[in-house]
């Protein structure tokens, strides 16, 4: 199995869990879950028989959609690529996606002019958002230097271990307590 991160979270009647990783490290998902689940310590002893629904999505993690709009229709959050190239996340994009597709769309359904040409609007101002367009342009390069070669990430790991400030840099990107641009 390939690098990652799992979650599992309880519920009163079911368990919410799943694998943060790369396409490219599992072949059958279900599978490759259940094996996880079946060997967590923790989580192995909540599992009871097989489950009774699985649902599941992947996310894209390589950017923004190169067209996010068409005749009455824009693409939010992770339907448009609007994931932190980074770390996964997706929320705060769809917020602040679903923000500006709002004005957008609100402008057009006022002159009923919900055509293409119209919502290219949306694309334009996603693109220049310093919050998404910026964010993903630039957390797409920081995650290719940081992930083409593990051993470049594992060295700058055991360096911040001992250099305070490049350890607050490595947790304001991780957990995005800054704007990478």
């Amino acid at each position: 199995m390939g690098e990652g991160y799992g979650w599992g979270f309880p519920h009163a009647d079911h368990l919410n869990v799943g694998i943060g990783t790369l396409k490219k490290y599992y072949h059958n998902s279900v599978k490759d879950l259940m094996e996880i689940l079946h060997k967590h310590p923790v989580l192995s002893k909540r599992i009871k028989g097989k489950p009774s629904k699985i649902l599941g999505h992947h996310i894209p993690y390589n950017g923004m959609l190169r067209k996010i709009y068409s005749n009455r229709v824009v693409l939010v959050g992770d339907a448009g690529g609007f994931v932190n190239t980074l770390t996964g996340e997706d929320i705060s994009m769809a917020i602040r996606t679903a923000k500006i597709a709002s004005e957008v769309l609100s402008k057009a359904l006022d002159g009923d002019k919900l055509s293409e040409d119209n919502l290219a609007e949306y694309q334009a101002r996603v693109e220049k958002h310093p919050e998404i367009g910026e964010e993903l342009r630039i957390g797409g390069i920081i995650r290719t230097m940081l992930f083409k070669d593990l051993n470049v990430l594992d060295a700058l790991i055991r360096e911040a271990s001992s250099n305070k400030k490049l350890l607050e840099v490595l947790l304001d990107l991780i957990y995005v307590r800054k704007p990478y641009p």
